[in-house]
């Protein structure tokens, strides 16, 4: 699969589970209907069909009229499962989310940097390189470390040389593609960020248990 492919893919997905949320009397400013727009748009030029939200319209609508708190949808690849998560806490520029299950995303800028109650999780991370890159939608090399959680509880640690390169864009949206290596692992993380380096959407590794996520932001 080709990297304009790849992130075509990711935000095919991303608009199925995004532009409803712009949709009834749910609340949003217009700027964030105009970008949920145009990930809709892009998703048209996807080679392959959107996935089924698992969340209807009005549940998604009922979601966002129900706190004022920052909210995104969480999906994992490896389970197809689909969650809204609501910010509980903030620490500076870190949000930590939570689902009705009580398992929790934290995320810098977008990106996320430690979860719990996933299984496997990412007890901590050094993102700062690769963020200060995707949020200026440059590309460059950075080098970034993520720790986690072994089955016999102790902390592996992994340091992973990144090169961050431009993708497509469109609609004040540009793609961005961060491709790491420490050894043999491996992964790419795609983004969606907007002109004031915002991260709308992406697709992260969250390790080899948990594997890939979507996050999708419906409310800032």
């Amino acid at each position: 699969m080709s990297g304009m492919t790849r992130w075509r893919n990711l935000f095919a997905g991303f608009a199925a589970l995004t532009f409803v949320s712009a949709c009834g009397n749910a609340p949003d400013s217009q700027s964030t209907r105009s970008l949920l727009k145009s990930l809709f748009e892009l998703s048209r030029t996807a080679r392959s069909a959107p996935p089924q939200a698992t969340l209807t319209p009005q549940q998604i609508e009922q979601i966002l009229a129900a706190t004022p708190n920052s909210v995104m949808l969480f999906t994992s690849e490896k389970t197809k499962s689909q969650a809204p998560i609501i910010q509980i806490e903030r620490n500076l520029a870190y949000r930590t989310y939570a689902t009705g299950g009580r398992q929790t995303v934290t995320i810098k800028n977008g990106f996320v940097t430690a979860t719990r109650g996933l299984g496997g999780d990412l007890m901590s991370s050094e993102i700062d390189q690769s963020l200060a890159l995707v949020s200026r939608r440059s590309a460059g090399q950075a080098t970034r470390v993520m720790r986690f959680l072994t089955g016999d509880d102790q902390t592996f640690e992994y340091n992973f040389d990144c090169v961050i390169s431009v993708q497509g864009g469109q609609g004040g949206l540009q793609g961005m593609r961060e491709d790491c290596r420490d050894g043999e692992t491996t992964f790419i993380n795609t983004y969606a960020v907007d002109r004031n380096g915002r991260i709308r959407a992406s697709r992260q590794w969250l390790g080899n248990f948990t594997g890939y996520v979507s996050l999708a932001l419906l409310r800032d």
